[in-house]
């Protein structure tokens, strides 16, 4: 009996210390338990919380349309009052290198562009802004004064494809002390100095200064008058070389680049290799306008005395007379129309192989319009006329298209 109590006491005792055992155990699983349904409870909040903050910063569809639109309408203008209030970073690519440097970063163009100029400070080398928009047959006017120059500044205003590597390019240059028209690649390019050409108050007053890139020719204005033509197309044969003048009314000249491209960046690009330049042109004034063009627009030439602005039109003549080069490359109908107050001799010739050759002679009579069509293609063509007696000219223009 003694026995059987002392079991039931051990048994007793040994229930209460696994209790107790369960009890502690028990606990700490609750406790554990909780602390990480704390854990999760804050992982979740953090997670909401990030959740919250992705979705206030993605667009909404009427957002993201307006970012579109805004991106579609900087790669297609470059007119003023699309620019208004917005980063000309949004327009242009900004680059730029220090003075004696050969590698190219980026810059913010906010910094060094503002209605005073496009700045390029002390120990920089050189800056460019390079419209992000390309355009076809393009037109592109810089309405700016041109900077004061010194013999070592550089600058150029114009069009370009990519400026750091094989590209195509027909822009007005600032090389040491002349103003040029240069068109090409990098690798081959022509230029032909205006420096006749530009204003005498350049750097003090602003002047339009326009490229027109064509099928077959550019074509540099200043004011709206032409001042140069380059011919592109042409192949590089030996020492071939084409004719190339830079007298007035306009230069012409050539380039044996076979490859230029017609779709074209705009682009300012200032050049020191040391010493500050302002160059200044007003990014917020309606200074500058680049669009897509006709790729070979008609166009009508008055013909001039060679090396001259006389017209020959109205003018008296009684001696044998040669008129300006035309350009005529790549039109379809080339045709000069020619009248006088009386008898002679038109010769028209055609430029090839280094020299003026003979294509037509047509006898003139008097007071008679004259029609001539040229059937063939040729870099330039000019007319010369040998009058039978002291005359006056009506008309002598060739009209392309």
């Amino acid at each position: 009996m003694k026995i059987a109590k002392w079991v039931l006491s051990g048994v007793i005792i040994a229930g209460l210390i696994l209790g107790v055992c369960l009890a502690f155990l028990l606990k700490s699983d609750v406790e554990d338990i909780g602390n990480n349904l704390l854990t999760s409870y804050d992982a979740l909040q953090s997670i909401q919380g990030d959740i919250e903050e992705v979705r206030n910063s993605l667009w909404t569809l009427p957002e993201l349309r307006e970012i579109l639109r805004a991106n579609d309408d900087a790669l297609q203008s470059l007119d003023w009052n699309h620019r208004l209030g917005r980063s000309l970073n949004d327009f242009f690519v900004g680059t730029g290198r220090e003075a004696g440097a050969t590698t190219f970063s980026r810059i913010d163009l906010d910094k060094y562009w503002d209605s005073n100029g496009f700045y390029l400070p002390d120990g920089a080398g050189c800056f460019r802004a390079t419209s992000r928009g390309a355009f076809s047959y393009p037109v592109v006017t810089f309405y700016t004064k041109l900077p004061t120059q010194a013999a070592d500044r550089h600058f150029w205003l114009g069009l370009i494809t990519e400026p750091d590597g094989v590209n195509s390019v027909a822009c007005f240059e600032w090389d040491r002390g002349r103003f040029m028209a240069q068109i090409g690649d990098l690798a081959i390019n022509s230029t032909v100095d205006i420096s006749s050409f530009l204003p005498h108050n350049y750097d003090t007053a602003r002047h339009r200064y326009t490229i027109k890139v064509n099928k077959s020719s550019i074509e540099f204005y200043i004011d709206y008058k032409l001042v140069a033509v380059g011919l592109g197309g042409l192949l590089p044969i030996g020492d071939y070389t084409t004719l190339s003048e830079n007298n007035p009314p306009y230069a012409v000249f050539g380039n044996f680049t076979p490859l230029m491209a017609n779709s074209l960046s705009a682009f300012i690009e200032i050049d020191t290799d040391g010493g500050d330049l302002l160059f200044p042109i007003d990014p917020w004034e309606n200074s500058f306008s680049v669009a897509n063009g006709d790729p070979q627009p008609t166009r009508q030439y008055v013909l001039h005395n060679e090396n001259t602005v006389t017209r020959w039109a109205e003018q008296s003549v009684s001696a044998k007379i040669i008129s300006h080069p035309v350009p005529i490359q790549g039109y379809s109908n080339k045709t000069l129309l020619f009248q006088a107050g009386g008898e002679g001799t038109l010769d028209i010739k055609i430029y090839a192989g280094r020299d003026w050759r003979l294509y037509k002679s047509v006898s003139v009579s008097a007071n008679t319009l004259i029609m001539e069509n040229i059937d063939y293609d040729a870099p330039f063509v000019r007319a010369e006329y040998t009058p039978s007696a002291s005359q006056t000219i009506d008309v002598a223009e060739f009209n392309l298209n």
